[in-house]
């Protein structure tokens, strides 16, 4: 009996395709024997092929014959079609092209997906059409159900939204392609504005053409560049994403605020489309028509003034306010011909729901205070020969050096006290004095220094770093607390690996590095290296110690482990040099012998 019925069913829909290609209008039996007044067939084949939702092929049915890549297009708006959440069958209006599905849960289970016809009709096969333009989704569901349950007295029937319609939207404005957007019931408006700014590839050729074209006349020494006297003043459009009016076919206005839907993901600020909706993007111009907000909050900054803006609600664009932010106690200050007007507003309270909100003005400035005194997480950060090292907090003017230490677990045995360094960075006021040249030239400027001075100056001034005073073989080893000092926020404590090594280099056989042997003096070195060169300059060399840098001669210091052997070269000279020193030699035993002539007379 259910394979009869089945085959009934497949004899209903190939009678309905072959009466819609002959053209003629007969009157058909209804499925289970009774006739039925309404003639569906030819209008329901024609939008089954229309709205196949399963190949729906854009390119063919929808796109008109512009000059663009209507499959790209189609392509976009399959993908654009991922929804952001469940639809709200309270809020979703069913319109034409909408492909909705009746499911009959019966003895011969029934599937129908059909289209809503351009008028906001349902042609149900063995029923008729059923009005639903409109309705919400929930009324058009009851509406079916109560049409469908006299027929179907003991089945179940269920109505299910299968694919949302497609159809237009008018965006015009500050978009770089005004006119209608293909768009769908489950889009928002943010979509619509962003197609309506998608650029052609053959413009986006001719935009790189002419900025190639404009930076080789630039290079051309002798072009000659002409401009329209008014090109300085010449507005730039950009786009308003804080005030898009949207346009309903039933006359309602609303509006758009992208920025807040960016800035706090409400919905609200975001509305989704309807058929035929103008969507208007004006020209943004902040002059006249923004507000700032500035202080304890997370991103300070002018934004657009939008007429909905409450003192609230600009805080969420601003990313909210900081921990320190004193909430009750904001200045407002609101723009007036003579000045402004300035009065303090407890944002705590209205936040709360205790005060009433209040509403912002064009030119008003919001400054949210921090609150004084306050706490602040203050720490130092030590890497290297530790055995824990990392971030670690302090108290500011209570926290040593030998405090922080003892939180690292103390030194490694490959620690090198003596190299071992304190890196001060603070934050300061003026942001130019983070430049050392503008520090170097600032210090030098009222100087009296020479020009071999102020070579030298500038020597030491290029590899100044903010790096403390502090021996750390003192402190440590000879146990002088006198070398402590109080670190503050942000200083980083440097102890580097101890180095088994001696560097020798200059005019040296083999430079390199050389293994350290205790008590072994600098010419032991020497010989290990291979010696020294014929142009060395031996009553010259020096020894550069690891941890301060300083310079001494061999024989005023023992080598230690990280140290470094400098043997220079002898200097040219040629015989300009001997003949000068010849003639200053000359001149002065001339004089000695003039001075004791003198004392014999």
């Amino acid at each position: 009996m259910k394979i009869c019925k089945s085959v009934l069913l497949l004899i209903f829909f190939l009678a309905s395709a072959l009466h819609s290609q002959t053209g003629q209008l007969e009157s058909q039996s209804n499925l289970f024997g009774s006739e039925k007044k309404y003639d569906t067939k030819s209008t329901l084949s024609y939008y089954q092929k229309v709205y196949n939702f399963e190949q729906m092929d854009f390119a063919e049915s929808f796109m008109p014959e512009y000059d663009v890549d209507k499959q790209k297009i189609a392509e976009q708006l399959r993908n654009i079609l991922v929804l952001d959440g469940p639809v709200d069958p309270e809020k979703y209006i069913v319109g034409p092209g909408d492909v909705i599905q009746i499911d009959v849960w019966g003895e011969i289970p029934l599937n129908l997906p059909l289209p809503v016809t351009p008028e906001g009709m349902l042609l149900i096969p063995s029923y008729g059409p059923v009005n639903i333009a409109g309705k919400t989704l929930t009324e058009a569901k009851k509406e079916i159900s109560e049409k469908l349950s006299s027929k179907f007295l003991r089945a179940e029937i269920s109505t299910t939204l299968l694919q949302p319609r497609l159809f237009t939207v008018y965006v015009s404005g500050a978009v770089k392609n005004p006119g209608n957007q293909y768009a769908m019931a489950v889009q928002r408006v943010d979509q619509a504005v962003y197609l309506a700014n998608l650029s052609a590839g053959a413009e986006l050729a001719d935009i790189a053409r002419a900025e190639a074209e404009e930076k080789e006349l630039a290079r051309t020494p002798d072009a000659l560049q002409y401009f329209n006297d008014n090109a300085q003043f010449d507005p730039q459009i950009e786009m308003s994403l804080r005030n898009i009016k949207i346009i309903r076919k039933t006359g309602d206005t609303l509006y758009a605020d992208l920025v807040s839907f960016y800035a706090t993901g409400s919905l609200e600020h975001n509305p989704y489309l309807s058929d035929g909706d103008r969507v208007i993007v004006p020209n943004l111009n902040l002059e006249g028509n923004s507000i700032t907000v500035s202080g304890a909050v997370r991103l300070s900054g002018t934004y657009e003034y939008s007429p909905h803006d409450k003192i609230s609600q600009i805080l969420d664009i601003a990313q909210g306010t900081t921990a320190f932010a004193d909430l009750q106690a904001v200045d407002l200050y609101s723009l007036t011909v003579d000045g402004y007007n300035y009065r303090k507003v407890n944002l705590q309270a209205i936040l709360q729901g205790t005060a009433d909100d209040i509403n912002l003005q064009p030119g008003d400035r919001v400054v949210i205070r921090e609150k004084y005194p306050r706490n602040k997480a203050l720490s130092v950060t030590v890497k290297g020969e530790v055995i824990k090292p990392g971030l670690f907090p302090i108290v500011k003017n209570g926290t040593k050096i030998k405090d922080i230490i003892k939180q690292a677990g103390g030194f490694t045995n490959l620690a090198a006290l003596n190299q071992a360094k304190v890196i001060r960075y603070r934050d300061v006021l003026d942001k130019s004095k983070n430049n050392p040249d503008y520090q170097r030239l600032l210090e030098m400027r009222l100087s009296d220094l020479d020009e071999e001075q102020r070579a030298y100056f500038n020597m030491e001034a290029t590899i100044k770093r903010n790096i403390l005073s502090v021996d750390f073989s003192d402190l440590f080893v000879n146990e002088n607390e006198n070398a402590d000092i109080f670190l503050e926020h942000g200083d980083l404590i440097l102890i580097p690996q101890e180095d088994k090594a001696v560097y020798i280099y200059g005019q040296i056989a083999q430079p390199g590095y050389l293994e350290f042997i205790e008590g072994e003096d600098y010419e032991s070195y020497i010989d290990r290296a291979g010696g020294t060169t014929i142009m060395a300059e031996c009553g010259d060399i020096m020894v550069i110690k690891a941890g301060t840098q300083q310079w001494f001669d061999p024989d005023d210091t023992t080598i230690e482990p990280g140290d470094t052997i400098f043997i220079p070269r002898e200097k040219d000279r040629d015989f300009i040099y001997y003949f000068n020193w010849f003639s200053r030699v000359v001149s002065v035993l001339g004089g000695v012998a003039t001075v004791i002539l003198l004392l014999q007379k």
